[in-house]
């Protein structure tokens, strides 16, 4: 064994040599290839010295081989063939066993997709995380066990599903004592072991009551009504990706929250348009908790089961009750000697909550329509006779003289910013009564 990393061989005759001709016998190899260095003659020596430090633990062999020739003329021939060690004998560590096989299927998890490496003796820690390498990895987490013998690797997120990620350690890698790895080892896998892609099993409207979601027992494609989120119910766990995967065709703006591994819950930030088609896309782009996306696109089309509000019935000052909104100038007698009182009954064709009735007189006007210099009505009172019928009365109106006639327009804003029954359900369109003041 050789003491220093520069430490010579030589051979010694016992007699003057051919010098020039007696050179090329000596060489140094081992199971790699020849060990180039630079020859010379000392007295009756043959001297080689490496022009790279000798490896530990590694066995080199001294070969001297051919036909030499002394300087008075003889000659003999050698085959001689001396193996030997630098620095130290310990053998060349080799990697015994490896996780996962080569070519092995795995699922995407850290744990699932880690790299275990055992050696058959103890590793310098660093010289071996130096030399390992592996693809695509999010960044490399080393593990040591069983006194520096095996080595674990990990990604530090989870790994891509169907990817196949290669590994190899180099031969820079060393043992404690120094011996670099006898030879590389590589291998790869792919993380398909899952192959069942996700879908979206249902879709059902959800009420929130005491602080929880709950299914109502309808379908989507019922109709949703006002209020009410949408449940979203996929085959497999998903992961965090899925939140943002669903639109709405037109769109309806809100934010999603994770009900379950598997399911999620759409929170429109307000009620869809009433008596609409709407269409829900989830995106093919939604993966589940393995990285898989779905085959394609999943919609379904469904329709708001929230109605426009509308006008029941229509009666004034005693006169006959007209059906739904009366499209015509209704006649309303106003007698000048009780102050040109007119006093009407609105009945809606859905209920209103409490707050909403205290809201919806606010928004009904009685304004003067012709002529132009007639006087404004004003508001005497208002009261509700039932959750759907509203009463109200004004004072101030002019009844028509011979030959003109006097307009006055009751009108009922709509859209969201009008007038609602508190559950969602507003008029479309504002609804305008054209009144005619007579005798």
């Amino acid at each position: 064994m050789l003491e220093e990393p520069y430490s010579p061989v030589s051979v010694y005759f016992d007699t003057e040599m051919e010098e020039h001709e007696s050179s090329g016998i000596l060489k140094v190899h081992y199971t790699g290839g020849n060990i180039e260095g630079d020859l010379h003659w000392e007295n009756n020596s043959l001297i080689f010295i490496p022009l790279s430090p000798w490896t530990p633990g590694r066995r080199y062999t001294l070969s001297v081989s051919g036909t030499v020739y002394t300087r008075d003329k003889r000659d003999i021939r050698l085959d001689n063939h001396i193996p030997f060690y630098a620095l130290s004998r310990s053998s060349s560590p080799v990697v015994e066993a490896s996780y996962p096989e080569d070519g092995a299927s795995v699922g995407i998890s850290t744990e699932e997709g880690r790299i275990e490496l055992k050696f058959s003796v103890p590793m310098d820690r660093l010289s071996t995380e130096r030399d390992f390498t592996v693809s695509a990895f999010s960044g490399k987490v080393f593990e040591w066990k069983d006194d520096d013998r095996i080595l674990v690797v990990r990604a530090q997120k989870n790994l891509e599903a169907w990817k196949v990620y290669q590994w190899s350690m180099g031969t820079g890698a060393e043992s404690r004592e120094g011996v670099p790895l006898a030879r590389k080892v590589s291998g790869q896998f792919t993380t398909d072991l899952d192959r069942l892609r996700p879908s979206v099993l249902e879709c059902y409207p959800l009420l929130f009551s005491g602080g929880s979601w709950f299914p109502t027992g309808e379908k989507l494609e019922d109709g949703l009504r006002p209020g009410l989120a949408i449940a979203i119910y996929f085959s497999k766990p998903m992961g965090e990706n899925f939140l943002k995967q669903i639109r709405f065709e037109p769109g309806l703006s809100g934010r999603t929250e994770r009900l379950s591994p598997s399911s999620l819950v759409y929170i429109p930030d307000r009620d869809p348009e009433p008596e609409s088609f709407y269409v829900l896309t989830v995106s093919a782009e939604a993966r589940d908790t393995a990285g898989l996306e779905m085959e394609a696109d999943f919609s379904l089309g469904f329709r708001t089961a929230i109605p426009y509000l509308r006008i029941y019935s229509f009666s004034a000052n005693g006169g006959p009750e007209i059906s739904g909104s009366p499209e015509q100038t209704v006649p309303v007698e106003v007698d000048p000697a009780l102050d040109g009182v007119l006093r009407y009954n609105i009945r809606f064709l859905y209920p209103f909550s409490e707050e909403a009735k205290r809201d919806a007189p606010l928004r009904i006007s009685l304004s003067s329509f012709f002529p132009a210099d007639l006087a404004m009505p004003r508001l005497r009172f208002v009261s509700w006779l039932s959750p759907d019928t509203l009463r109200m009365e004004w004072e101030g109106l002019v009844s028509g003289m011979s030959g003109e006639k006097h307009y006055y327009r009751l009108l009922i804003p709509g859209g969201r910013s009008g007038v609602g029954n508190g559950s969602g359900i507003y008029f479309r369109d504002d609804a305008a009564i054209m009144l005619e003041a007579v005798e």
